[in-house]
């Protein structure tokens, strides 16, 4: 028995030694590998595969070999490696992924040969250039919706913005609204689940997931999830081709419908992996900059005009007046490239002086080659001046620009992932201004699959952009009143000597809670009469402005505010319009004016109306008011969610519902 455990002991050691001693052939690559078998390197590999790329380049040249796991994985780093590897009859990608695919969705290996070349054709058409403009109309409209339900102003982690705001939005554009979790009240658990798939998805696509066990309980529960949007998507199909959505596209070309949750989780994770973290990086870049920033800005506001104009809709035409944004977007791109791309050798090839083995995983790291001085001249430098010479307009990059593949393989999604990263940058700096709290972190090196992830958070301060274009006579500026959000507190006091005849001066303090900093606010509203009633010749127009003590710092006269010709003058400034309100209140509340409650609005007839909460403003001949839609209840005090839309005068108004005889309540503004 004991000789027998020294004799296997003694054959272990032998192939120890003949796997870590034996004589290289010449024509093979240098390979690293370690003593424990199968394993091979993986361990200092998976460390930080990123570095350990470069480290290995320098000390074994131009083309190497990695063993880990139990298979060669072949890098090479130069140009005639990099040729090779696109058009080389003597690689095949399908068979370099299908595994990887097998393991993160679930789909067989005869299912996957059967569907990809197919699927990949019907992408690739769909999403061309010349595709994008049915997806862009749609896309500009959810960010707009999901840019609505972030706050005024605040502070936050950059990466979680970009997220909340564009996983929504590129989902109900391409499986259709919806389909999928997106509401602000349903989303959090989807978030949780996705960016835990996300996260491990690299490591799972190679290893069994009992190893991972928190990525299977996420994976499971995204394809219980696509199993009810496959049937609400198949339900919804429409006959007509230009009404269904890329999901529903997915559908009709697929072969083994029994799969179509795993290719939608496939088709999810597509969408949203890498266009996020480029969002991000291409954010991060441009505000790090001021330069930049400064030039981006003015590029919008030529295209565009000053900042704040809400709602604004921006079409394919707008995007190529500013091709600086997409010069920006694709140099984030070049800079967060993926650690690694792969094809499987099934024909022995020929590298420089080294034949790859049938067998091998040839590997090209597009991010070490977006980094060779020899083709990007000062590479690790943000330079989106590089791409002026690019044919973008033909659609061709810079060359040895391989982010997204190359040959016939490329990712079919490109331009729409481009164009939905511009778009997105647009709204975003457009809407909003930035102050970085943080400095820029460092990209993470663990991950080889898809876009680099920053290693840490970046904390920034956001403002909604709310400037008035200048000029404007008779307060046609308050046009631009639409998705306007303002959170405050407003203590009501109105005092019986507060509307005589005399002052037509109505007496409102708006407080600004702690969750909001900073600037003054303004607040405009038209002086009533004697018991809320409109005098007359009008009554006096007056403009308050709320400073962030809270307290009352001017007020003018309808004849002064007709002087303020450029609304920029008014920071942060609210609406500027001619308007007046008056509160809605239950019964009980009616015959207390003396108490400090406003009465039914009279008209100088004497003949009284309901009063109705909200705010009116006249336009030339025009009348329009911003209603009050719905309320909910705050935690402080009687609160109330008030969402506004602007509608002329003479529709009917809504029923608004009753604020009881509380002094203070929280207000909400929203425009649509």
């Amino acid at each position: 028995m004991e000789l027998a455990v020294l004799l296997a002991a003694l054959l272990g050691l032998l192939i120890v030694k003949a796997l870590l001693f034996q004589p290289r052939n010449p024509s093979s690559p240098p390979c690293i590998r370690s003593w424990i078998p199968w394993f091979g390197a993986a361990f200092q590999f998976g460390k930080a595969p990123l570095e350990f790329i470069e480290q290995a380049r320098k000390k074994h040249g131009p083309v190497f070999t990695i063993f880990a796991l139990g298979k060669r994985f072949t890098f090479v780093t130069e140009e005639e490696g990099t040729e090779t590897f696109f058009k080389s009859e003597d690689l095949n990608f399908e068979q370099a992924v299908q595994q990887a695919v097998k393991n993160a969705v679930s789909v067989p290996a005869e299912a996957f040969y059967q569907n990809h070349g197919n699927l990949y054709s019907m992408m690739k058409g769909k999403m061309s250039p010349s595709n994008l403009h049915m997806f862009s109309g749609t896309l500009c409209k959810e960010l707009h919706e999901h840019m609505a339900h972030l706050a005024t102003e605040g502070t936050g982690d950059l990466n979680d913005l970009v997220r909340h705001v564009m996983y929504p939005a590129v989902v109900n554009t391409l499986f259709g609204k919806g389909i999928c979790p997106t509401g602000p009240g349903e989303i959090k658990e989807f978030e949780e689940h996705f960016h835990k798939y996300d996260e491990d998805f690299e490591y799972a696509s190679q290893m069994p997931e009992c190893f991972l066990r928190n990525w299977s309980k996420s994976k499971k529960w995204l394809l219980k999830l696509f199993e009810k949007v496959v049937l609400d998507a198949e339900r919804t199909n429409p006959s007509e081709t230009a009404s269904k959505t890329l999901l529903q596209h997915l559908l009709d070309n697929l072969q083994g419908k029994h799969l179509a949750a795993n290719y939608g989780l496939l088709m999810l994770w597509a969408a949203q992996a890498n266009a996020v973290p480029v969002a991000f990086w291409t954010l991060a870049f441009i505000l790090s900059n001021p330069a930049i920033y400064k030039k981006v800005m003015e590029d919008l506001a030529s295209v565009f005009g000053k900042a704040g104009k809400d709602n604004l809709e921006v079409s394919e035409e707008d995007l190529k007046k500013i091709p600086f944004i997409k010069w920006c977007t694709l140099e984030a791109i070049r800079l967060r490239s993926p650690g690694a791309i792969t094809k499987k050798v099934i024909n022995p090839v020929r590298i420089k002086n080294f034949t790859i083995p049938a067998g091998d995983m040839l590997m090209l790291s597009p991010y070490w080659l977006h980094r060779n001085p020899k083709y990007f001249p000062d590479p690790e430098m943000f330079k989106p001046d590089r791409w002026k010479e690019a044919n973008l307009e033909k659609n061709a990059f810079l060359d040895s620009f391989v982010a997204f593949g190359g040959g016939k393989h490329q990712c079919p999604g490109r331009w729409f992932a481009i164009m939905e990263i511009q778009l997105f940058v647009v709204l975003f700096l457009y809407k909003y201004e930035f102050v970085l709290l943080d400095v820029v972190p460092k990209e993470s090196p663990l991950h080889l699959v898809g876009t680099q992830q920053p290693m840490a958070p970046l904390q920034l301060s956001c403002k909604l952009s709310l400037h008035f274009p200048s000029g404007f006579p008779d307060f046609q500026a308050a046009k631009y009143l639409k998705s306007l959000k303002l959170e405050c507190n407003i203590a009501r006091n109105i005092a019986k000597e507060n509307l005589s005849d005399n002052s037509y001066c109505m007496q409102v303090f708006l407080t600004i809670p702690s969750g909001m900093r900073g600037d003054s606010y303004f607040f405009g509203m038209r002086g009533l009469g004697h018991y809320g009633c409109i005098p007359e010749d009008g009554g006096q127009f007056l403009l308050y402005s709320i400073n962030g003590d809270n307290g009352l710092k001017r007020c003018f006269a309808e004849e002064d505010f007709h002087e303020i010709i450029d609304f920029n003058d008014l920071p942060n400034s609210l609406f500027a319009c001619n308007v007046h309100q008056s509160v809605f209140e239950d019964e009980d509340s009616k015959e207390e004016s003396e108490e400090g409650i406003l009465s039914p609005v009279k008209s100088n007839d004497g003949t009284c109306r309901e009063p109705e909460f909200g705010f009116s403003f006249s336009e030339g001949e025009e009348f329009w008011q911003l209603e009050a839609m719905s309320f909910a209840r705050k935690d402080t005090g009687l609160g109330f969610l008030l969402d506004g839309t602007l509608r002329p005068h003479h529709s009917e108004p809504e029923e608004l519902g009753t604020l009881g005889s509380e002094d203070e309540f929280a207000i909400r503004l929203q425009g649509s």
